[in-house]
């Protein structure tokens, strides 16, 4: 039987000043990994066809206002250097799902309403490979 995972464990590390921190109050985390393709039709042909091209991948994270969050990740954002990633979708424990890589901070939103939360929505762009595989 195939394991499954809920996101109420999850949980998102950046290293921020030499330093492995973990991302406190985390509300969701979502990376997208793509591959772009290459056409290479040639006349004569009658369907397209396509290459596999360069890979890449973004992640993005939302998480509940915190002082100390809030100024590790604009720490990070000034540094303007790449970031080491880690996310667990689940649980850290052995054997559970890990997505590890390099990342860069490309933006920062605050959000604040009369019915929730104060949050921050942190985009990030990979750089290098992203490596999927297990805790």
């Amino acid at each position: 039987m195939a394991n499954h995972y809920t996101g109420q464990e999850g949980t998102l590390y950046l290293e921020i000043s030499s330093v492995s921190t973990a991302i406190g109050q985390l509300q969701n985390i979502s990376v997208d990994y793509t591959v772009n393709t290459v056409e290479s039709t040639v006349m004569g042909d009658s369907t397209k066809t396509f290459m596999a091209g360069l890979k890449e991948w973004t992640a993005t994270a939302t998480i509940s206002y915190n002082p100390t969050d809030q100024g590790n990740i604009n720490t990070a954002i000034n540094s303007n250097a790449e970031l080491g990633f880690i996310a667990y979708p689940g649980t850290a424990g052995a054997g559970d799902p890990k997505l590890s890589g390099n990342v860069i901070i490309t933006g920062l939103s605050v959000s604040s309403s009369t019915d929730a939360l104060v949050s921050g929505d942190i985009s990030m762009q990979g750089t290098g490979d992203l490596t999927i595989g297990v805790a």
